[in-house]
């Protein structure tokens, strides 16, 4: 028989230890809205849905009307944490050294929810343990590449024992800043403090305290807490009747809660199911995933390392011996789990539409203004990919203003008073047309500060400093770095990194430093991305490319823990990096592109600035590139292909001289700037210079 939400007695064990109250405590995200006659029908038939499959008692401990509770809960958040990963033994036998072995429950499930999740223009952050995440990412990347790139991951590993996890757990919590924290298929302490599987096995030796997460969620009452289980001992199930025994006899009840539990008969699919029902309400259903993106999903994960949970099997629909159960998920093959979702998308279409109707400021609808600074193609490659994180993870739109400076050629070259006053010059351009922000995207650049940005008003994030902390917090032992010849050889690097590892209050961290041989300069690189070699159809000039990267690649020391592209033209040729690294068995090494950090930076920021107010924006989202080369043309075409952004708006104009142009609505009459004055529209006289021939930009070196 289905339990109802009211019917639950949950422990005042759990309650008590856990913070707010258990399951008959949930708090209720669509509190005042009615539940119409049509809503009722079509979840009763969504929940013989979910528990169609009845062979581990779901129905026992199911929740009638979860997923659409759910649904409706998660449309009032804007930023929504996953939570997912569940290893079913310690070590995968065809890799002794790995720290579990995950299943395919759950990762394609949290991937299935979070498209549907960025349909709805939500920002949603991942949270799993080392050994899921790269299964996590395998389900992410079959549905959308771009996705897997530029949303955040994260990794919860601290210990079980003491309060390690309720620390790190907190500090998720606060860089993330969820509204809503999802827990799928994720093991759940019992009220021992062991997590069991079926089996009645403890398997906490090999799952890290990820509940720890739902736990801390719950005790912040601006958090909403959802959790999707198909066995009860997953996080979320904590409080609800009914939930069996584990194979052995041994109690595996989980004691962690949630403010909406959801109960399936595979987890993937009550996460699916959530994600149908917010699409639906929105008008969206065509957006749900396909039969066919669901089974690459599934397959990603077991190329990634997945097994099914109940035959540990890695071949998909293959029988185990017996005929009673096929490799996919929980034992069911991709065939089962394709009609199911044809049956979920068929039952949730009768749900009258009606999503939540946001009440927007006069703010929502306009956007921040984001400037970032370059000496020249760099800052147009940064562009695309900045905008790309801030599409993943901010909740709020951002119009790009790029301010390059192609006309005085390569910064690498330039004496140290002549690179102080070009930057400061380009930094007050983008103060005096409006921007609430400005990025750095040189590096070179840079080592002009702090003198370049005295008396500049207006937030200026220096890239060097970004890169330093995150290579001493995400880069090991041995970072090794490729940039400009120029930045290798500047002491920069290597004292702010050291700066870093020193202040920080993580004692593993204290030996982190550039070491002799890691920073490795690459001569030749900007270039080439400036005359957009990287992207000819010569196989003759893509040779050129290849040569010219395996040149520097394989000086990158073996014993590497990370690459750092620490010049903002050089993620044009990761994917030729990572290809080299591969060749040289160095594939393990992750190369990042530390724009990635300067774009949470430039979040973090514009959330902090409180007193932006964007009424007076134009609504318009292209991006805008200021450039002292007056081969404007030239500049448009690069900019649209390095932005991938034909909408691109390229303007000349000279550093420190006047020009117009209409980021934001002009004063009314007697109305005051909105922000202190930093956001007053310029009516200077146009300085646009004609095109005037077809040769490339000035170089940069970034």
């Amino acid at each position: 028989m289905l339990k109802r939400l009211a019917d639950f007695a949950p422990a005042r064990k759990i309650a008590a230890k856990f913070g707010k109250g258990g399951a008959a405590e949930a708090k209720s995200a669509d509190a005042g809205e009615a539940v119409t006659e049509q809503e009722t029908r079509v979840s009763a038939r969504l929940d013989r849905l979910l528990t169609a499959n009845d062979l581990r008692d779901v129905s026992r401990f199911h929740v009638e009307g979860g997923a659409l509770s759910a649904a409706k809960a998660l449309e009032h958040a804007d930023r929504v944490m996953i939570l997912t990963g569940f290893s079913v033994d310690h070590t995968d036998p065809a890799n002794p050294a790995s720290p579990g072995l995950p299943e395919t429950d759950g990762p394609p499930g949290a991937a299935a929810l979070a498209h549907a999740l960025w349909e709805l223009g939500k920002v949603v952050t991942f949270v799993t343990d080392k050994a899921n995440e790269p299964v996590l990412r395998a389900a992410v990347k079959a549905l959308n590449p771009e996705a897997e790139q530029y949303a955040r991951f994260d990794v919860m590993d601290a210990p079980h024992a003491g309060h390690a996890a309720s620390r790190q757990a907190d500090a998720l919590l606060d860089k993330h800043r969820p509204d809503a924290v999802v827990a799928i298929e994720l093991p759940s302490r019992n009220e021992n403090g062991e997590r069991l599987n079926m089996r009645g096995k403890n398997i906490n030796g090999f799952n890290a305290p990820v509940d720890q997460l739902l736990i801390n969620a719950r005790r912040r009452e601006d958090i909403t807490t959802v959790g999707v289980g198909d066995g009860g001992n997953e996080a979320g199930m904590g409080g609800l009747a009914g939930i069996p025994k584990a194979l052995d006899g041994a109690t595996m009840a989980a004691a962690v809660p949630a403010d909406h539990p959801v109960t399936a008969w595979n987890s993937n699919l009550g996460a699916t199911a959530i994600g149908a029902v917010m699409l639906q309400r929105a008008g969206k259903l065509d957006k749900l995933l396909t039969g066919e993106q669901q089974d690459d999903a599934i397959r990603a994960t077991i190329k990634a390392g997945a097994v099914d949970g109940v035959t540990r099997g890695r071949e998909v629909n293959q029988p185990t011996a017996d005929g009673r159960n096929y490799t996919g998920v929980d034992g069911h093959s991709l065939d089962v789990h394709r009609g199911m979702l044809e049956l979920l998308r068929t039952n949730v279409a009768q749900l009258p539409p009606g999503g939540i109707v946001a009440k927007r400021s006069p703010d929502h609808d306009k956007p921040f203004l984001v400037g970032l600074f370059d000496s020249g193609n760099g800052g147009l490659i940064a562009a695309q990919n900045v905008a790309k994180f801030l599409q993943y993870r901010m909740p709020r739109k951002a119009r790009l203003v790029i301010v390059t400076d192609h006309g005085s050629g390569a910064y690498g070259d330039k004496e140290h008073e002549e690179l102080v006053s070009l930057v400061a010059k380009g930094l007050k351009t983008g103060e005096d047309v409006g921007v609430d922000v400005i990025a750095m995207a040189c590096n070179t650049a840079c080592t002009a500060f702090p003198t370049a940005n005295d008396g500049i008003s207006v937030p200026v994030l220096d890239l060097i400093e970004t890169t330093a902390e995150q290579i001493v917090n995400h880069g090991g032992d041995r970072p090794a770095m490729l940039s400009t010849q120029r930045t290798a050889e500047s002491p920069d690097y290597p004292s702010k990194i050291a700066q870093y590892a020193r202040a920080g209050v993580d004692q593993s961290k204290r030996n982190v430093r550039l070491r002799d041989g890691y920073a490795i300069g690459a001569p030749g690189w900007a270039e080439r991305v400036n005359d957009l070699d990287h992207l000819s159809t010569d196989p003759e000039v893509l040779g050129e490319v290849d040569a010219t990267v395996a040149e520097y690649v394989d000086k990158v020391p073996r014993d590497a823990t990370s690459l750092w592209l620490c010049c903002t033209h050089y993620p044009a040729l990761k994917e030729r990096i990572e290809k080299r690294l591969e060749e040289r068995g160095m594939g393990h090494i992750p190369v990042i592109d530390p724009m990635e950090y300067q774009a949470d930076r430039i979040i973090t920021t514009l959330e902090d600035e409180n007193i932006i107010v964007r009424h007076d924006r134009l609504a318009t989202f292209s991006p805008v590139v200021l450039t002292t080369s007056t081969e404007a043309g030239i500049v448009e075409r690069s900019a649209q292909k390095l932005m991938d952004a034909t909408d691109t708006q390229v303007i000349h104009t000279q550093f420190g001289e006047g020009h117009t142009i209409e980021l934001i609505s002009p004063l009314r009459a007697g109305q005051k700037s909105v922000t202190q004055g930093r956001l007053k529209p310029l009516r200077l006289p146009t300085r646009r210079t004609p095109e005037q021939g077809d040769h490339p930009p000035g170089s940069s070196s970034t």
